[in-house]
Protein backbone atom coordinates (compact mmCIF):
# COMPACT_ATOMS: atom_id res chain seq x y z
CA UNK A 1 0.00 0.00 0.00
CA UNK A 2 0.50 3.57 -0.36
CA UNK A 3 2.11 3.42 -4.02
CA UNK A 4 0.54 7.13 -4.66
CA UNK A 5 2.50 9.63 -6.18
CA UNK A 6 2.07 13.51 -6.86
CA UNK A 7 3.18 14.21 -10.74
CA UNK A 8 3.31 18.11 -11.36
CA UNK A 9 2.47 19.37 -14.95
CA UNK A 10 3.33 22.56 -16.34
CA UNK A 11 3.59 24.53 -19.92
CA UNK A 12 7.29 25.48 -20.45
CA UNK A 13 5.50 29.03 -21.35
CA UNK A 14 5.12 29.64 -17.59
CA UNK A 15 8.08 31.45 -15.74
CA UNK A 16 9.79 28.99 -13.57
CA UNK A 17 9.66 31.04 -10.50
CA UNK A 18 5.97 31.07 -10.82
CA UNK A 19 5.34 27.72 -10.87
CA UNK A 20 8.03 26.31 -8.10
CA UNK A 21 6.56 28.89 -5.83
CA UNK A 22 3.19 27.16 -6.49
CA UNK A 23 4.56 24.06 -6.18
CA UNK A 24 6.39 24.89 -2.77
CA UNK A 25 3.18 25.30 -1.46
CA UNK A 26 1.43 22.02 -2.88
CA UNK A 27 4.59 19.84 -1.45
CA UNK A 28 4.06 20.84 1.60
CA UNK A 29 0.24 19.92 1.77
CA UNK A 30 1.46 16.66 0.50
CA UNK A 31 4.32 15.64 2.44
CA UNK A 32 2.69 16.49 5.91
CA UNK A 33 1.03 13.36 5.39
CA UNK A 34 3.73 10.80 3.78
CA UNK A 35 2.76 10.91 0.54
CA UNK A 36 5.54 10.92 -2.30
CA UNK A 37 6.11 14.00 -4.32
CA UNK A 38 7.54 13.30 -8.10
CA UNK A 39 11.34 15.05 -7.92
CA UNK A 40 11.09 16.35 -11.45
CA UNK A 41 8.39 18.50 -13.41
CA UNK A 42 6.88 16.79 -16.82
CA UNK A 43 6.62 20.55 -18.87
CA UNK A 44 7.69 18.00 -22.38
CA UNK A 45 6.57 14.90 -24.08
CA UNK A 46 10.04 13.58 -22.65
CA UNK A 47 9.46 14.19 -19.48
CA UNK A 48 5.99 12.82 -19.53
CA UNK A 49 7.40 9.34 -21.25
CA UNK A 50 10.07 8.81 -18.22
CA UNK A 51 7.49 9.65 -15.70
CA UNK A 52 5.03 7.38 -17.34
CA UNK A 53 7.63 4.42 -17.00
CA UNK A 54 8.07 4.74 -13.04
CA UNK A 55 4.46 5.29 -11.75
CA UNK A 56 2.63 3.08 -14.31
CA UNK A 57 0.92 0.89 -11.36
CA UNK A 58 0.86 4.13 -8.74
CA UNK A 59 -2.08 5.99 -7.90
CA UNK A 60 -1.30 9.37 -9.35
CA UNK A 61 -2.53 12.86 -8.39
CA UNK A 62 -1.67 15.14 -11.43
CA UNK A 63 -0.82 18.48 -9.58
CA UNK A 64 -2.04 20.53 -12.96
CA UNK A 65 0.23 23.71 -12.01
CA UNK A 66 -0.04 25.71 -15.03
CA UNK A 67 -2.44 25.99 -18.23
CA UNK A 68 -1.36 24.46 -21.79
CA UNK A 69 -0.77 20.89 -19.94
CA UNK A 70 -3.88 18.60 -20.88
CA UNK A 71 -1.93 17.22 -23.64
CA UNK A 72 1.00 15.95 -20.95
CA UNK A 73 -1.38 15.10 -18.42
CA UNK A 74 -2.94 13.09 -21.81
CA UNK A 75 0.67 11.56 -23.08
CA UNK A 76 1.15 10.22 -20.01
CA UNK A 77 -2.00 8.62 -18.98
CA UNK A 78 -1.57 7.14 -22.36
CA UNK A 79 2.34 5.68 -21.64
CA UNK A 80 1.50 4.61 -18.29
CA UNK A 81 -1.54 2.69 -19.70
CA UNK A 82 -3.71 3.77 -16.08
CA UNK A 83 -7.27 3.90 -16.89
CA UNK A 84 -8.02 6.36 -13.87
CA UNK A 85 -6.56 9.51 -12.14
CA UNK A 86 -7.08 12.26 -9.58
CA UNK A 87 -5.92 15.87 -10.73
CA UNK A 88 -5.41 18.72 -8.45
CA UNK A 89 -5.87 22.28 -10.13
CA UNK A 90 -5.79 25.81 -8.75
CA UNK A 91 -7.71 29.25 -10.61
CA UNK A 92 -4.49 31.13 -11.13
CA UNK A 93 -2.63 31.42 -14.67
CA UNK A 94 -5.12 28.56 -16.72
CA UNK A 95 -4.34 25.88 -14.03
CA UNK A 96 -8.17 24.27 -13.60
CA UNK A 97 -8.80 25.62 -17.25
CA UNK A 98 -6.58 22.66 -18.79
CA UNK A 99 -7.33 20.36 -15.81
CA UNK A 100 -11.14 20.42 -17.27
CA UNK A 101 -9.30 19.96 -20.63
CA UNK A 102 -7.54 16.89 -19.31
CA UNK A 103 -10.39 15.66 -17.92
CA UNK A 104 -12.12 15.80 -20.50
CA UNK A 105 -9.60 14.15 -22.92
CA UNK A 106 -9.49 11.05 -20.31
CA UNK A 107 -13.11 10.38 -19.85
CA UNK A 108 -13.39 10.55 -23.72
CA UNK A 109 -11.23 7.27 -24.46
CA UNK A 110 -12.95 5.72 -21.82
CA UNK A 111 -10.76 6.51 -18.50
CA UNK A 112 -12.11 8.20 -15.49
CA UNK A 113 -10.79 11.27 -13.89
CA UNK A 114 -11.58 13.26 -10.88
CA UNK A 115 -10.94 16.80 -10.36
CA UNK A 116 -10.75 18.82 -7.71
CA UNK A 117 -9.86 22.39 -6.95
CA UNK A 118 -9.05 25.82 -5.18
CA UNK A 119 -8.72 29.10 -5.56
CA UNK A 120 -5.77 30.27 -3.61
CA UNK A 121 -3.26 28.38 -3.40
CA UNK A 122 -1.87 29.24 -0.38
CA UNK A 123 -5.64 29.40 1.88
CA UNK A 124 -6.54 27.17 3.87
CA UNK A 125 -9.47 26.02 1.31
CA UNK A 126 -7.06 24.86 -0.98
CA UNK A 127 -4.88 23.01 2.32
CA UNK A 128 -8.64 21.47 3.21
CA UNK A 129 -9.05 20.12 -0.91
CA UNK A 130 -5.56 18.74 -0.67
CA UNK A 131 -6.35 16.69 2.54
CA UNK A 132 -9.50 15.63 0.95
CA UNK A 133 -7.66 14.57 -2.54
CA UNK A 134 -5.73 12.75 0.23
CA UNK A 135 -8.14 10.61 1.31
CA UNK A 136 -9.33 10.13 -1.99
CA UNK A 137 -5.80 8.97 -3.44
CA UNK A 138 -5.27 6.28 0.07
CA UNK A 139 -8.57 4.35 -0.23
CA UNK A 140 -8.10 3.94 -4.26
CA UNK A 141 -4.57 2.54 -3.12
CA UNK A 142 -5.85 0.47 -0.62
CA UNK A 143 -8.87 -0.49 -2.96
CA UNK A 144 -6.18 -1.70 -5.76
CA UNK A 145 -3.80 -3.47 -3.38
CA UNK A 146 -6.63 -6.25 -2.27
CA UNK A 147 -6.30 -9.50 -1.76
CA UNK A 148 -9.27 -11.53 -1.36
CA UNK A 149 -10.12 -15.32 -0.33
CA UNK A 150 -13.50 -16.49 0.24
CA UNK A 151 -13.95 -19.86 1.99
CA UNK A 152 -17.22 -21.56 -0.10
CA UNK A 153 -18.30 -25.32 -0.93
CA UNK A 154 -17.52 -25.08 -4.87
CA UNK A 155 -14.47 -24.64 -7.17
CA UNK A 156 -15.87 -21.98 -9.61
CA UNK A 157 -16.49 -18.48 -9.51
CA UNK A 158 -20.29 -17.13 -9.29
CA UNK A 159 -21.51 -14.44 -11.66
CA UNK A 160 -21.48 -11.95 -8.74
CA UNK A 161 -17.93 -12.57 -7.75
CA UNK A 162 -16.67 -12.38 -11.48
CA UNK A 163 -18.94 -9.09 -11.56
CA UNK A 164 -16.96 -8.04 -8.78
CA UNK A 165 -13.19 -8.92 -10.11
CA UNK A 166 -13.79 -7.06 -13.47
CA UNK A 167 -15.40 -4.06 -12.41
CA UNK A 168 -12.25 -3.51 -9.74
CA UNK A 169 -9.96 -5.30 -11.27
CA UNK A 170 -8.97 -7.39 -8.37
CA UNK A 171 -8.91 -11.03 -8.08
CA UNK A 172 -11.11 -13.75 -5.62
CA UNK A 173 -9.52 -16.74 -4.80
CA UNK A 174 -11.48 -19.46 -3.46
CA UNK A 175 -10.79 -22.29 -0.56
CA UNK A 176 -11.91 -25.08 -0.03
CA UNK A 177 -14.76 -25.38 3.09
CA UNK A 178 -13.44 -28.80 3.67
CA UNK A 179 -9.60 -27.66 3.35
CA UNK A 180 -10.34 -25.24 5.94
CA UNK A 181 -11.94 -27.59 8.36
CA UNK A 182 -9.15 -30.03 7.98
CA UNK A 183 -6.48 -27.67 8.53
CA UNK A 184 -8.05 -26.06 11.81
CA UNK A 185 -8.96 -29.74 13.12
CA UNK A 186 -4.98 -30.16 13.19
CA UNK A 187 -4.07 -26.87 15.12
CA UNK A 188 -2.35 -27.56 18.28
CA UNK A 189 -4.40 -28.00 21.57
CA UNK A 190 -1.99 -25.24 23.51
CA UNK A 191 -2.41 -22.56 20.75
CA UNK A 192 -6.73 -23.31 21.26
CA UNK A 193 -6.46 -22.73 25.05
CA UNK A 194 -4.73 -19.20 24.88
CA UNK A 195 -7.17 -18.31 21.91
CA UNK A 196 -10.07 -19.57 24.37
CA UNK A 197 -8.72 -17.39 26.93
CA UNK A 198 -8.65 -14.59 24.64
CA UNK A 199 -12.19 -15.06 23.10
CA UNK A 200 -13.41 -15.48 26.56
CA UNK A 201 -12.01 -12.67 28.10
CA UNK A 202 -13.60 -10.16 24.96
CA UNK A 203 -17.09 -11.77 25.06
CA UNK A 204 -19.66 -11.96 27.83
CA UNK A 205 -21.06 -15.64 27.65
CA UNK A 206 -24.36 -15.90 28.48
CA UNK A 207 -25.02 -19.42 26.99
CA UNK A 208 -22.51 -22.17 27.89
CA UNK A 209 -18.41 -21.99 27.19
CA UNK A 210 -18.31 -25.71 26.14
CA UNK A 211 -17.66 -24.37 22.54
CA UNK A 212 -14.83 -22.13 22.53
CA UNK A 213 -12.38 -24.50 21.75
CA UNK A 214 -13.90 -25.08 18.37
CA UNK A 215 -14.29 -20.86 18.02
CA UNK A 216 -10.93 -20.55 18.37
CA UNK A 217 -10.36 -22.77 15.73
CA UNK A 218 -12.25 -20.98 13.27
CA UNK A 219 -10.61 -17.74 14.19
CA UNK A 220 -6.98 -19.13 14.54
CA UNK A 221 -7.98 -20.80 11.02
CA UNK A 222 -8.41 -17.98 9.03
CA UNK A 223 -6.03 -15.74 10.86
CA UNK A 224 -3.78 -18.13 9.49
CA UNK A 225 -4.56 -17.96 5.83
CA UNK A 226 -4.76 -14.45 6.14
CA UNK A 227 -0.97 -14.44 7.29
CA UNK A 228 0.24 -17.00 5.24
CA UNK A 229 -1.10 -15.92 1.80
CA UNK A 230 -1.15 -11.67 2.69
CA UNK A 231 -4.75 -11.62 2.66
CA UNK A 232 -6.35 -8.75 3.69
CA UNK A 233 -9.97 -9.22 3.00
CA UNK A 234 -11.47 -12.66 4.12
CA UNK A 235 -14.92 -14.08 3.92
CA UNK A 236 -16.44 -17.26 4.63
CA UNK A 237 -19.77 -18.93 2.86
CA UNK A 238 -21.49 -19.30 6.50
CA UNK A 239 -24.29 -21.54 6.36
CA UNK A 240 -22.48 -24.44 4.88
CA UNK A 241 -19.76 -24.02 6.79
CA UNK A 242 -21.77 -23.92 10.13
CA UNK A 243 -23.97 -26.97 9.09
CA UNK A 244 -20.79 -28.96 8.37
CA UNK A 245 -18.61 -27.90 11.56
CA UNK A 246 -21.51 -27.04 13.59
CA UNK A 247 -20.08 -23.62 15.13
CA UNK A 248 -20.67 -19.83 13.50
CA UNK A 249 -17.81 -18.06 12.28
CA UNK A 250 -19.64 -14.75 13.84
CA UNK A 251 -17.03 -14.57 16.67
CA UNK A 252 -13.77 -15.25 14.52
CA UNK A 253 -15.04 -12.36 12.04
CA UNK A 254 -15.64 -9.89 15.01
CA UNK A 255 -12.23 -10.40 16.21
CA UNK A 256 -10.76 -9.91 12.74
CA UNK A 257 -12.39 -6.94 11.52
CA UNK A 258 -11.55 -5.55 14.96
CA UNK A 259 -7.59 -6.14 13.74
CA UNK A 260 -8.02 -5.05 10.70
CA UNK A 261 -8.39 -7.23 8.49
CA UNK A 262 -11.59 -6.92 6.43
CA UNK A 263 -13.79 -9.92 7.69
CA UNK A 264 -17.06 -10.61 5.37
CA UNK A 265 -19.70 -12.71 6.18
CA UNK A 266 -21.70 -14.87 4.18
CA UNK A 267 -19.42 -15.02 1.08
CA UNK A 268 -21.28 -11.77 -0.11
CA UNK A 269 -19.26 -9.51 -2.75
CA UNK A 270 -22.00 -6.68 -2.10
CA UNK A 271 -21.55 -6.50 1.66
CA UNK A 272 -17.89 -7.04 0.96
CA UNK A 273 -17.68 -3.29 -0.71
CA UNK A 274 -19.48 -2.03 1.64
CA UNK A 275 -17.06 -3.34 4.20
CA UNK A 276 -14.29 -2.67 2.36
CA UNK A 277 -14.87 1.47 1.77
CA UNK A 278 -15.81 0.97 5.58
CA UNK A 279 -11.97 0.38 6.30
CA UNK A 280 -10.63 2.71 3.43
CA UNK A 281 -12.85 6.27 4.36
CA UNK A 282 -13.42 5.65 8.37
CA UNK A 283 -11.89 4.69 11.42
CA UNK A 284 -14.00 2.23 11.81
CA UNK A 285 -15.03 -1.19 10.99
CA UNK A 286 -18.28 -1.72 8.92
CA UNK A 287 -21.30 -3.66 9.96
CA UNK A 288 -23.44 -5.67 7.44
CA UNK A 289 -27.27 -6.05 8.36
CA UNK A 290 -30.62 -7.68 7.16
CA UNK A 291 -33.69 -5.59 6.44
CA UNK A 292 -35.83 -6.49 9.53
CA UNK A 293 -38.35 -3.98 8.65
CA UNK A 294 -39.04 -0.24 7.93
CA UNK A 295 -41.23 2.39 10.02
CA UNK A 296 -42.09 5.86 9.57
CA UNK A 297 -38.33 7.55 9.44
CA UNK A 298 -36.76 4.37 11.07
CA UNK A 299 -34.92 0.99 9.38
CA UNK A 300 -34.40 -1.81 11.59
CA UNK A 301 -31.47 -3.96 10.52
CA UNK A 302 -30.05 -7.04 11.76
CA UNK A 303 -26.98 -9.52 11.91
CA UNK A 304 -25.16 -12.08 14.18
CA UNK A 305 -21.92 -10.39 14.17
CA UNK A 306 -20.45 -6.64 15.08
CA UNK A 307 -16.80 -5.75 15.27
CA UNK A 308 -15.34 -5.49 18.65
CA UNK A 309 -14.20 -1.50 17.66
CA UNK A 310 -17.27 -0.20 16.69
CA UNK A 311 -19.55 -1.48 19.57
CA UNK A 312 -20.21 0.51 22.98
CA UNK A 313 -20.10 -2.17 25.38
CA UNK A 314 -18.50 -5.45 25.99
CA UNK A 315 -20.81 -7.80 23.50
CA UNK A 316 -22.21 -10.95 24.59
CA UNK A 317 -21.58 -14.04 22.97
CA UNK A 318 -25.03 -16.51 22.58
CA UNK A 319 -26.35 -18.60 20.36
CA UNK A 320 -26.29 -18.25 16.09
CA UNK A 321 -30.07 -16.92 15.51
CA UNK A 322 -31.32 -19.54 12.85
CA UNK A 323 -29.36 -22.20 13.87
CA UNK A 324 -29.17 -22.11 17.63
CA UNK A 325 -25.46 -23.56 17.53
CA UNK A 326 -22.11 -21.35 19.12
CA UNK A 327 -21.90 -18.55 18.99
CA UNK A 328 -23.59 -15.65 17.56
CA UNK A 329 -22.35 -11.75 19.07
CA UNK A 330 -24.61 -9.15 20.34
CA UNK A 331 -23.85 -5.71 20.78
CA UNK A 332 -24.68 -2.13 21.01
CA UNK A 333 -23.70 -0.01 18.19
CA UNK A 334 -22.17 3.16 18.69
CA UNK A 335 -25.10 5.91 18.49
CA UNK A 336 -23.36 8.30 15.57
CA UNK A 337 -23.96 9.24 12.57
CA UNK A 338 -23.40 6.62 9.89
CA UNK A 339 -23.30 5.70 6.64
CA UNK A 340 -25.89 3.27 5.17
CA UNK A 341 -25.07 1.53 1.54
CA UNK A 342 -26.40 -1.34 -0.49
CA UNK A 343 -24.86 -2.47 -4.27
CA UNK A 344 -26.55 -4.23 -7.45
CA UNK A 345 -25.22 -7.66 -8.31
CA UNK A 346 -23.42 -6.09 -11.29
CA UNK A 347 -21.82 -3.56 -9.28
CA UNK A 348 -22.96 -0.57 -11.28
CA UNK A 349 -24.97 1.27 -8.88
CA UNK A 350 -24.34 2.61 -5.15
CA UNK A 351 -27.35 3.27 -3.15
CA UNK A 352 -26.53 5.50 -0.37
CA UNK A 353 -27.79 7.48 2.33
CA UNK A 354 -27.13 9.18 5.82
CA UNK A 355 -28.89 8.47 9.03
CA UNK A 356 -28.23 7.91 12.63
CA UNK A 357 -28.41 5.14 15.30
CA UNK A 358 -30.58 5.80 17.43
CA UNK A 359 -31.11 2.16 19.48
CA UNK A 360 -29.15 -1.16 19.10
CA UNK A 361 -28.33 -4.44 20.79
CA UNK A 362 -30.81 -8.15 21.43
CA UNK A 363 -33.89 -6.09 20.54
CA UNK A 364 -36.15 -8.82 19.86
CA UNK A 365 -35.34 -12.70 19.89
CA UNK A 366 -37.09 -13.14 16.29
CA UNK A 367 -33.88 -11.63 14.47
CA UNK A 368 -30.29 -12.15 14.06
CA UNK A 369 -28.26 -10.78 17.60
CA UNK A 370 -27.19 -7.62 17.00
CA UNK A 371 -30.06 -5.40 15.77
CA UNK A 372 -29.70 -1.81 14.97
CA UNK A 373 -32.44 1.30 14.27
CA UNK A 374 -30.88 3.71 12.02
CA UNK A 375 -33.53 7.08 11.34
CA UNK A 376 -33.02 8.53 8.38
CA UNK A 377 -34.34 12.25 7.31
CA UNK A 378 -37.15 11.19 4.99
CA UNK A 379 -40.15 8.78 4.91
CA UNK A 380 -38.72 5.02 4.76
CA UNK A 381 -41.85 3.69 3.70
CA UNK A 382 -40.47 2.57 -0.16
CA UNK A 383 -36.83 1.86 1.30
CA UNK A 384 -37.74 -2.41 0.51
CA UNK A 385 -39.34 -1.62 -2.95
CA UNK A 386 -35.28 0.32 -3.73
CA UNK A 387 -33.30 -1.54 -1.97
CA UNK A 388 -31.02 -2.84 -4.71
CA UNK A 389 -29.61 -5.84 -2.20
CA UNK A 390 -30.77 -7.63 0.94
CA UNK A 391 -27.33 -6.50 2.77
CA UNK A 392 -26.50 -3.11 3.58
CA UNK A 393 -23.17 -1.98 5.34
CA UNK A 394 -23.31 0.47 7.83
CA UNK A 395 -19.90 2.89 7.91
CA UNK A 396 -19.63 5.24 10.68
CA UNK A 397 -19.40 8.72 9.68
CA UNK A 398 -20.76 10.78 6.53
CA UNK A 399 -18.55 9.33 3.79
CA UNK A 400 -21.74 10.27 0.83
CA UNK A 401 -19.18 12.32 -1.25
CA UNK A 402 -16.46 10.28 -0.78
CA UNK A 403 -17.92 7.25 -2.06
CA UNK A 404 -19.56 9.37 -4.50
CA UNK A 405 -16.36 9.96 -5.76
CA UNK A 406 -14.82 6.80 -5.62
CA UNK A 407 -17.79 5.17 -7.63
CA UNK A 408 -17.11 7.98 -9.94
CA UNK A 409 -13.22 5.85 -10.74
CA UNK A 410 -14.69 3.09 -11.31
CA UNK A 411 -17.57 3.62 -13.69
CA UNK A 412 -20.32 3.26 -10.53
CA UNK A 413 -23.37 5.40 -10.53
CA UNK A 414 -24.53 6.40 -6.90
CA UNK A 415 -28.19 6.50 -6.39
CA UNK A 416 -29.63 8.72 -2.97
CA UNK A 417 -31.90 6.97 -1.06
CA UNK A 418 -33.54 10.40 0.03
CA UNK A 419 -34.10 11.05 -3.28
CA UNK A 420 -35.86 8.53 -4.12
CA UNK A 421 -37.85 8.40 -1.28
CA UNK A 422 -39.06 12.11 -1.20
Amino acid sequence: MNKIIVIPFVSEAHERSYYENILGVFRRYFEKHGIMFYDDIVSSDDKADIAAQKFRDYIVIGLILTGGTSSLVHKFMSKASLNKIILLAHSEHNSLASAVSARSKIRGEGSSALLYWCIDPRSLECEMISDYTIRIAKALDYISSLKIVFIVDRDDKNVVERNFEKRFGLSIDLYSINDFINYINQISDEKIRETSKLIEERYDFRVSKDHIGRIARIYVGMKDLVNKYGYNVISIDCFPFIMRYKASPCIPLSMLNNEGVTAVCEADPVAMLGMILAKALSSSSGWIGNIVWTRSREIMFAHCTAALDILDEKPIATTHFETSLPYGVSGSLRKDVVTIISTDREFSKIYLARGRVIRSGLLTETSCRTQTIIELDVSTDKFVEYAPSNHHVIIFGDHLKEISDIASIYNISTISYEDLMR
